[in-house]
């Protein structure tokens, strides 16, 4: 092995970079090169560098220095190639820049590549293209490292030597507590003022050892000479009042001690002094040393043994050899530990897992070994059955070093990341004297198993010189002894956190950042990619663009992009940094990472990708924030089932087109990662397109899982999730699409999740849909086979609040902006009646400002049921009222074998507090009805348009329960109606939804004298009505109204009219003859737009109320044809047109009445459609005749009036589309239903007669 040192910055010659790589491949050996300290700038090559054949280190670092200071400026020639030969080698500290292809390429293996700058100059903020890749990791490549696995650390170090007024000699266990201003509990071995005997501590604070402390002697409790020796291990802290330590005491103080019980105390901190209460003392059968180390759960690991030296050596104890789980309720030791095939065991530390599961160290020896040599171990307890698992070895740092022991003083287990924290140190088994400390990490597997480890050196307050004995362990707090040099010890506690220490800045080159090439092997990591800036500046916050991918990956399988690290980020608990592994990959032309062409079981987690280095800022990528083409088995993963959510998770917001895209690629996972969303949890960075697509024939896609596997699809452009074409097997599960997590609202622009797909078994199961612009969501186009699960959509993660308030004070609504979720189109076997079981109990639809479920379009075979409507989601909280604004449930348009409330399961579907009716079913013959409860709904507990009571009744099967609906139980509208006036089944009121007003028209021919009334039903009051002349006799057909009566000079008088003011609610109408009596009501019918009351004696009365827009009510067919009557009263040629308009705001095309072209486009709209009659196509002044038209059933339809011919001048039955949002249109009545329509030709707010006559559209039922 060589070294050569690089002492100029030329391009060839004695001391360049060339003669170096050239004398390296000479020497076929592992060889280094470095470069003078001093040295720093440009070496501008005159022609290419050599491949480099034979393993070499490239270390242009000085030490200390993290950034390079030394350029290689390639000048349009070749880049670094460590080419076949190279297997092993680094590349450190340059900047490469200028080359004709790639800066770097790698045809070796397993190599390392570190803190370069690949495409950027020195200063790291200006872009130097290479005019290839970055990084080109060919086919012949695997297994390399470009970044690092090693976060950045750093850690506060105190001094616990003296506390309290004790002399503490040792901290040999720490617990978290359970209260948050005294985190931990602490226990030790210590001296206490000027005493000499040796007794056991215990505080309850903080790490840094400056809560109370307190005394623990069991000399008090068993006995013993002023020297006997009480020693405190791994504390619990079992409740607010109550601890539990576990320890050794030796009545005489010996060493080697001659008789050592261990003991448990049980009881207050502050009262393990001076009692014999709370104490437990135990000596295994047979040993003549018992020690307790650590307790957990009721559980206490410990050893015995019952000789007074080592086998073979005089040397003192080191550690004892027999190992045992010791039962506190039992008082018995419960299992032997002995790791296979060991001559010795040891167990210091216990950990709980779960209520069954235990994880358990120590330290093992083999026949054979040199005495005093150990091996670490791991191991589960399970406590159900006794028995062992997962037995795992490990030695100090992952390296054999021989003559040595490897020791555990402690383990803990956080469950926030999945992780176990040992606390190790290395023993020489010669001389008995401590080596090194470290911080061992270990990730838990997917199946539970022990995983990777990761190792931190612990160094005491960074001395020089010295020997850190780490001693016991809570997370990534630490206690432990230090020997100085000059033997002084000192006893501490230290904090660790670990955070992200970028690696690589790849960025400005004119392929992509880092292409892996075709390198499918038998790696179990084929290459790892951590820790790098890929697209951006080195301090993250601006685009240096690499012209194609910040990442891809071709045909290349299971490669690590990031790491399953979280350095405690965990951003549902307010807790955010970015995960200390992870990439950041931004700004990039295209693709934040494309995976394709068959790429196989790569893994991404950690990744900031369309950020910044904060991840709450946009810096996108051009295209795609991640894409898998063509692409089976690839995961995107930010948490373990066993861990906090998201907590290494991926953010892939702020790209330009989706966050993640899959297509016709099988078996990806999706678990818990943000798109759209900043990496705080609370702003929305949107990607401007989907969140997510799942697109062509991608099958088994697993997005999310069980809690915490969901992900965050919310803020985005488009769509949270879009799922189309022919994809199949998909699930979400536990998605938040909308919100945050568990927190407040980011609205995607459109829906919460719009599945278009013809694939099949797809699934939405037990997401949190809020807060969207438009639906929660929306299943269209030729959707087929859905399942809809257990989801809450338009309420909060709980299920039982409307709103979330931030911390300034504001709040905001987690209302969808139209329905909880629409089907339409033409979907198909739609199940919203899932059977799924979890933490929400049904599905809960509630809150959003259309209607909860709106099945409409040719929507064909969808049943609803096991389902909650406008109630709070828990079953014990469905008395929670949380009404959609528009109404429970809509049936209509097309939609066919609709089926509600039939569902195996007995909770069933409930319908419950909206603001319009419970359930409408608007025109169709074949839905069934069964199983539901419909209660206080605003409106009618179920309302029937377009059927007669007969057609209405053959759909209500079973089961159904009424209560409480502010309206009545069932109402049948048959015909056209604009929903103004209704009324329940066989009732004698009709109700009006809103404040409006009312005209009454007497339409009998009697001479009596009425006068008319009505009363509210609920309340009791009472709006009288002026006296009106009876009708003549001779009465046809509407015509023009001046003041009360019809004018005799354009029609034959009809009678008296009124119009009066009416507020919303349930309406009685009354009629009371000359003598102050009371007419009974023998008949009430409506249609169309009016209620006609026929009191005894023949007297009947019309009450009509105008409308602006008119909704047709579905008939038999989808299509009807209508046959209107026109009238015409004016001079001007007026023609008309009718044109289609939605239902809830009148738009035309997206455009809203009053928008700049909404005329011009109603107008289109009508001559699209045929729909647009000329004043030659109608009658004549004074004259009347008929047009015929087509209509849809399930659309909703307004008229314009053409003045005098002119399409210039256009009025719109939606007043707001009108010049001052003028009054054109007003609706009457036609005896036996239909509707009738009357038009003005001139402004209302003008010279207008407002007698709405120039134009009279006579609409007969539909049905």
């Amino acid at each position: 092995m060589s070294n050569f040192t690089v002492t100029n910055l030329n391009s060839s010659g004695q001391g360049s970079l060339r003669e170096a790589i050239e004398l390296s491949n000479a020497s076929n050996d592992f060889d280094t090169i470095t470069f003078s300290p001093e040295l720093s700038g440009v070496i501008s090559l005159s022609n290419a560098l050599p491949d480099i054949t034979s393993p070499l280190s490239i270390n242009a670092l000085p030490p200390g220095q993290t950034a390079p200071s030394i350029q290689i400026d390639f000048a349009e020639n070749q880049g670094i190639t460590f080419a076949a030969g190279s297997d092993g080698s680094s590349l450190i500290g340059l900047s490469l820049v200028g080359a004709s292809g790639a800066g770097l390429t790698l045809e070796s293996s397993n190599n390392t590549v570190q803190n370069n700058y690949i495409g950027v100059d020195l200063d790291g903020q200006n872009a130097s293209a290479n005019n290839g890749n970055g990084i080109t990791i060919t086919a012949s490549s695997a297994g390399n490292l470009i970044g690092s696995t090693t976060p950045g650390d750093s850690t506060s170090w105190n001094d616990l030597s003296e506390e309290g007024g004790y002399a503490i000699s040792a901290i040999q266990g720490i617990r978290s507590a359970s209260n948050a201003s005294d985190p931990y509990i602490l226990c030790g071995t210590g001296t206490e003022g000027d005493a000499s005997q040796v007794v056991g501590l215990v505080s309850l604070g903080a790490a840094d050892g400056s809560g109370e402390w307190f005394t623990v002697n069991a000399a008090t409790a068993f006995g013993g000479s002023s020297s006997a020796l009480t020693s405190c291990y791994g504390p619990e802290q079992l409740d607010a009042s109550t601890i539990r330590l576990v320890g050794s005491y030796n009545s005489n103080g010996d060493f080697p001690p001659t008789d050592t019980s261990a003991f448990i105390y049980t009881g207050a901190i502050d009262q393990a002094n001076g009692t014999t209460e709370g104490f437990t003392e135990y000596q295994h059968p047979g040993a003549t040393w018992t020690f307790f180390h650590s307790t957990q759960e009721g559980l206490v690991v410990g050893n015995w043994d019952n000789t007074d030296t080592i086998p073979d050596t005089n040397r003192p104890i080191i550690g004892t050899g027999k190992a045992i789980i010791y039962e506190v309720s039992s008082g018995l030791s419960i299992a032997d530990i002995a790791y296979p095939g060991s001559k010795s065991t040891t167990a210091y530390g216990i950990a709980k897992v779960n209520d069954d599961l235990f994880a358990i160290t120590g330290s093992y020896s083999l026949d054979g070994e040199p005495d005093g040599v150990a091996h670490g171990y791991l191991v589960y307890y399970r406590r159900s059955d006794n028995s062992f698992s997962e037995w795992t070895s490990w030695d100090v740092n992952d390296v054999d070093l021989g003559n040595i022991a490897s020791h555990a003083d402690g383990i803990s287990y956080n469950s926030t990341d999945n992780t176990f924290t040992l606390a190790t140190w290395a023993i020489d088994a010669a001389t008995g004297l401590a080596l090194t400390g470290q911080l061992m990490t270990v990730q838990r597997t997917d199946d539970g198993g022990f995983g990777e480890r990761l190792w931190t050196e612990v160094n005491y307050n960074n001395q020089p010189g010295g020997t850190t004995v780490p001693t016991s362990v809570a997370g990534d707090v630490m206690t432990g002894e230090y020997e100085a040099s000059d033997g002084s010890v000192t006893t501490w506690s230290s904090e660790t956190s670990f955070f992200v220490d970028p690696s690589n800045v790849i960025s400005g080159n004119g392929g992509n950042g880092i292409a892996i090439l075709g390198s499918s092997t038998a790696f179990e990591t084929n290459n790892t990619i951590a820790q790098n800036r890929i697209g951006t500046s080195a301090d993250g916050s601006t685009a240096l663009a690499n012209g194609e991918n910040g990442i891809l990956i071709n045909a290349s399988n299971r490669n690590q992009i990031g790491g399953t690290l979280s350095g405690g980020n965990n951003p549902t608990k307010e807790d955010t940094t970015p995960p200390p592994l992870g990439n950041l990959i931004s700004g990039n032309t295209g693709n934040g990472v494309l995976i394709r062409d068959g790429a196989d079981g790569n893994s991404l987690s950690g990744n900031f990708i369309g950020t910044t280095a904060t991840g709450n800022s946009k810096l996108g990528n051009g295209a795609d924030g991640v894409a898998i083409l063509n692409a089976d088995n690839n995961r995107l993963l930010g948490c373990q089932f066993e861990s906090s959510p998201f907590i290494y998770y991926n953010v892939v917001s702020g790209n330009e087109g989706n966050g993640v895209r899959i297509t016709n690629s099988d078996n990806s996972t999706i678990h818990a990662n943000f798109f759209g969303l900043a990496a705080n949890n609370l702003d929305s960075l949107g990607n401007g397109l989907n969140g997510a697509l799942i697109e062509g024939d991608s099958n088994n896609t697993q997005y999310g899982g069980v809690i915490p596997l969901g992900n965050v699809n919310s803020g985005n452009s488009l769509n949270g999730i879009e799922v189309k074409d022919t994809a199949s097997g998909f699930i979400t599960f536990n998605t938040f699409a909308g919100t945050t997590a568990f927190g407040g609202i980011a609205p995607n622009q459109r829906n919460g999740m719009l599945f278009t797909s013809t694939g099949g078994d797809n699934t939405i199961r037990t997401n949190v849909i809020g807060g969207n612009i438009e639906n929660g969501i929306h299943i269209t186009g030729s959707a087929v086979d859905i399942t809809v699960d257990p989801n809450i959509i338009g309420l909060n993660t709980a299920g039982n609040s409307a709103t979330y308030t931030y911390p300034s004070g504001e709040t905001v609504s987690f209302a969808n902006g139209l329905d909880g979720i629409r089907v339409d189109g033409n979907a198909e076997n739609i199940s919203i009646a899932g059977t799924y079981r979890s933490v929400i109990p049904q599905n809960t639809i509630s809150n959003n400002n259309g209607y909860g479920i709106n099945v409409r379009g040719n929507a064909n075979q969808v049943q609803i049921a096991n389902t909650a409507v406008g109630t709070g989601s828990l079953t014990e909280k469905v008395e929670e009222q949380f009404g959609n604004a528009q109404g429970g449930i809509f049936v209509g348009g097309n939609s066919n074998n609709i089926t509600l409330g039939d569902s195996p399961v007995t909770d069933n579907l409930l319908i419950a507090n909206n603001s319009g009716s419970g359930l409408t079913i608007e025109g169709r013959l074949n839905n069934q009805l069964s199983n539901t409860v419909l209660r206080n709904n605003d409106e009618y507990g179920l309302s029937f348009l377009g059927l007669n009571q007969a057609e209405a009744e053959q759909q209500i099967n079973q089961g159904i329960t009424y209560a409480g609906n502010a309206f009545g139980t069932i109402e049948v509208a048959p015909g056209w109606a604009n929903l103004s006036l209704r009324q329940e089944v066989d009732a004698s009121s009709f109700s009006v939804a809103a404040d409006t007003e009312i005209s009454l028209l007497r339409q009998d021919t009697s001479d009596q004298i009425v006068n008319f009334r009505l009363r509210n039903q609920s309340s009791g009051t009472v709006l009288s009505l002026t006296q009106l002349d009876a009708a003549s006799n001779q009465s046809l057909n509407l015509e023009k109204i001046l003041e009360n009566t019809w004018s005799q000079s354009e029609g034959v008088a009809l009678g008296g009219r009124q119009i009066t003011a009416l507020a919303r609610g349930t309406w009685i109408p009354e009629a009371i003859n000359q003598d102050n009596e009371i007419l009974a009501l023998d008949n009430l019918s409506l249609a169309g737009a009016s209620a006609t009351a026929t009191f005894s004696g023949g007297i009947q009365a019309v009450y009509s109320v105008g409308g602006t827009g008119v909704l047709a009510t579905a008939a038999a067919n989808p299509v009807a044809t209508v046959t209107a009557t026109i009238r015409r009263l004016s001079d001007y040629d007026n023609g008309i047109a009718i044109y289609e308009s939605d239902a809830l705001t009148g738009a035309v095309n997206g455009l809203l009445p009053g928008a700049d072209g909404y005329l011009e486009a109603a107008l289109g709209n009508a001559k699209q459609a045929g729909r647009v009659f000329s004043a030659s196509q109608l009658p004549g002044y004074n004259q009347t005749g008929t047009i015929d038209f087509s209509v849809s059933t399930e659309n909703n339809y307004g008229f314009l009036i053409l003045v005098d011919g002119d399409e210039s001048t256009l009025y719109s039955s939606y007043a707001a589309a009108n010049p001052g949002q003028s009054i054109q249109f007003t609706s009457f009545t036609t005896p036996g239903g239909g509707l009738t329509i009357g038009a003005e030709d001139l402004l209302t707010s003008g010279v207008s007669d407002q007698d709405f006559n120039d134009l009279i559209i006579s609409v007969p039922p539909v049905i």
